[in-house]
């Protein structure tokens, strides 16, 4: 996933604007798959186009899943805890329980 550039998926703020969640794409390339990452980040920082997701990485297992806005869903539950419920089919690099003073709970569906 070296030199692949990130594509905007979407974003979501928690309630006093403190913090958000940012999905992204990370373009693959010929022999890695395409992934979607998420990092947590403060509201102010501006979407980066080389990052790495800090908090989620899931990829399509080798088309069990498909990448798409609804296989990943956003919800605060209070200013300092998020949930992320996933396609159960995806394939998960990277699943934090905790980033940045953010509790991270996970659904799959």
């Amino acid at each position: 996933m070296g030199d692949s550039t990130n594509s905007f998926v979407k974003d979501k703020v928690n309630i006093e604007r403190t913090k958000k969640a940012i999905l992204f794409v990370k373009e693959g390339g010929a022999t890695v798959a395409d992934s979607y990452q998420l990092s947590i980040v403060d509201y102010s920082t501006a979407f980066d186009k080389a990052a790495k997701g800090n908090t989620f990485i899931v990829d399509g297992d080798h088309g069990r899943a498909r990448l798409t806005p609804e296989s990943v869903v956003l919800t605060w539950r209070a200013n300092d805890t998020l949930l992320i419920t996933y396609d159960k089919k995806l394939r998960i690099f990277l699943q934090e329980k905790a980033i940045d003073g953010v509790v991270v709970n996970y659904k799959d569906n």
